[in-house]
């Protein structure tokens, strides 16, 4: 008996470290640099399929005429608001308001929090989450609506640098 305990064993421990290893997922961090920048954004976001997919299609639109950092959700406690022109936090709710404490410190210390464009990932697509005064934008991480919810970021994201181009003009 101990030889087939031994086996569910290990095949229990092997199914936990891969179900540990999907979760690891990691945000693989780039610092983009344009010729001629006309802006700089911020890209911060955990890892999914999904989210991966929303996230290439924002920066490969950017990329061309922006500066471009990307990093791992966690590293967020680390910049700052201002310091980009716009910021796109992707995020995925875990429960009712239950999100990444890098994301909830990152809006609490923003001076300008209408830089902001917030993405979560939810199981109730109708459900409204506002923090700090940025509005987020929800949706289902359903592969289908991969190009639809990036095009909705984007304009989102013009949005606040037509904006910043405006007021640089005044």
């Amino acid at each position: 008996m101990g030889g087939c305990t031994g086996r569910w064993g290990a095949i229990i421990l092997l199914s936990m470290l891969v179900t540990l290893q999907a979760c690891a997922r990691s945000v693989p961090e780039v610092n983009h640099v344009a010729v001629n920048a006309r802006f700089t954004l911020l890209i911060a976001s955990d890892a999914s399929e999904f989210k991966d997919a929303v996230r290439g299609r924002v920066f490969d639109h950017y990329k061309s005429y922006s500066n471009v950092e990307v990093v791992n959700i966690g590293q967020l406690k680390a910049r700052q608001a201002d310091d980009f022109d716009a910021v796109l936090i992707i995020d995925t709710c875990l429960g009712w308001s239950r999100f990444n404490p890098s994301m909830k410190a990152f809006l609490d210390n923003a001076q300008n929090p209408n830089r902001v464009v917030l993405f979560m990932t939810v199981d109730d697509t109708e459900w409204d989450f506002t923090y700090q005064g940025v509005d987020a934008i929800t949706a289902a991480s359903h592969m289908e609506d991969e190009a639809r919810v990036a095009a909705d970021l984007i304009q989102k994201l013009d949005n606040i640098l037509q904006a910043r181009v405006s007021s640089a003009n005044r």
